[in-house]
């Protein structure tokens, strides 16, 4: 048995159900991927949160500083992101879940999510 705890509250998995589901297809790709989503589409990333967003949680910033926006965690249903802005001080980051439409069960899957992702956020 395995009980998961999150902000959105306790579930509790059985040995069975835990023993028959499938592992993430991004398990071993997961931190090259985020790598490299981190080393070359921050600006993506921030654009499209602030499309997907309506900018809560993504400020814009007086004088053209851009918030900083790293990718924290990747599977098949979404990403996690975490967003500071420059200016936040001592404030705490914001860590902010994007949810795919659909689940992803390949790269070619990953890059299609992130091609339709990234082409909304600069509309």
């Amino acid at each position: 048995e395995v009980e998961v705890e999150d902000a959105w509250g306790t579930a509790t998995v059985e040995a069975e159900e835990y023993a028959a589901a499938r592992p993430d297809p991004f398990v071993a790709l997961e931190g090259g991927m985020l790598a490299h989503l981190d080393s070359c589409h921050r600006p993506e990333l921030v654009a499209m949160l602030r499309r997907l967003n309506g900018m809560s949680g993504v400020p814009e910033q007086d004088g053209g500083d851009e918030p900083v926006v790293r990718p924290l965690s990747l599977d098949r249903y979404g990403m996690w992101l975490r967003c500071r802005t420059p200016r936040q001080g001592e404030s705490a980051p914001v860590d902010l879940r994007v949810v795919f439409a659909e689940p992803v069960s390949d790269i070619h899957g990953l890059r299609d999510v992130y091609r339709r992702l990234f082409a909304g956020a600069h509309s």
